[in-house]
């Protein structure tokens, strides 16, 4: 069996596991003892399918949203949103430089109430959008831009934190 790189990882209201899994083209549901609930995936971009799932986040809901970055090109780069059971509810972004597109999204992130925030680590960048796709707001990388493995993660009192390299940045978001 080949080797697997899990990239993303969450966890619900309920205690399941989320996990994307890179070289499997999926999402698996576990639940919090490790069993198999769900999967969902395969190699392709039409809704539902992925070309390298990276990150993954939660919203308050419990729906998946799953980044796709293009390392490999054509890539999809862009992010999808699923039901808890794996149902494709919405897809956004597509490769470009403009508001609400993307160039590698990597790291995601979403707040109590519903915006989702990408390092769109290839314009050097983090987007926020809403929990239906639209534009909101960006902030640009710090000196040195973002890198692949960059990631993303909110506190309570509206900061934002982004890993670039061995450093994590403080932005305020709120």
């Amino acid at each position: 069996m080949g080797e697997r790189h899990h990239h993303g990882i969450g966890v619900d209201h309920q205690g399941d596991i989320y996990v994307s899994e890179e070289a499997g083209n999926r999402v698996q549901k576990l639940s919090s003892l490790g069993q198999p609930l769900a999967q969902w995936g395969t190699l392709g971009s039409s809704p539902g399918q992925f070309n390298v799932p990276y990150d993954l986040a939660l919203d308050e809901s419990g729906n998946v949203y799953v980044s796709e970055p293009g390392p490999f090109q054509p890539g999809n780069d862009r992010i999808q949103k699923f039901s808890p059971s794996g149902v494709p509810l919405a897809q956004w972004g597509g490769p470009g430089y403009g508001p609400g597109q993307f160039n590698n999204p990597t790291g995601l992130a979403v707040d109590s109430g519903g915006s989702v925030f990408v390092v769109d680590s290839g314009n050097n960048r983090i987007q926020e959008l809403s929990s239906n796709g639209h534009f909101k707001a960006q902030w640009n990388a710090p000196p040195g831009g973002f890198q692949f493995t960059s990631k993303v993660a909110l506190d309570a009192h509206g900061s934002m934190y982004v890993s670039v390299g061995a450093q994590v940045w403080k932005l305020i978001h709120k």
